[in-house]
């Protein structure tokens, strides 16, 4: 009997588990060539070396980035219906955020277009 075999799970040592295979094409990306900005407003993906050369592209992405939480902060304190006035005015939130979108799209095409 291999005596080896035996001890070595026996005496508590820990086994290495599932073998993990290095995969070159499977490495984490990062800002790169690869690497897409994505503008919910104006529906694309712009690379991010673009981005960083572009400084309206950069006041975009920072505006697009305010217009997301302003977007998220407004579903969440979505009111009741029966809460007319206080429904009203989340309403014509709405409407606010909607143009911001809008300005927010025309500034992403704009800049594309220049590039």
């Amino acid at each position: 009997m291999n005596e080896n075999s035996d001890t070595h799970h026996s005496a508590g040592t820990h086994s290495r588990g599932p073998r993990r295979s290095w995969r070159p094409w499977r490495r984490a990306t990062g800002p790169g060539e690869g690497w897409n900005l994505r503008f919910e407003s104006a529906g694309t993906a712009v690379p991010a070396a673009l981005v960083k050369d572009s400084p309206t592209l950069l006041v975009a992405a920072v505006e697009e980035l305010c217009w997301r939480v302003a977007t998220e902060g407004w579903r969440a304190r979505r009111p009741h219906r029966w809460q007319r006035r206080a429904y009203a005015a989340w309403r014509g939130q709405a409407d606010w955020l909607e143009q911001k979108r809008l300005r927010l799209a025309d500034m992403v095409d704009d800049a594309l277009a220049l590039n």
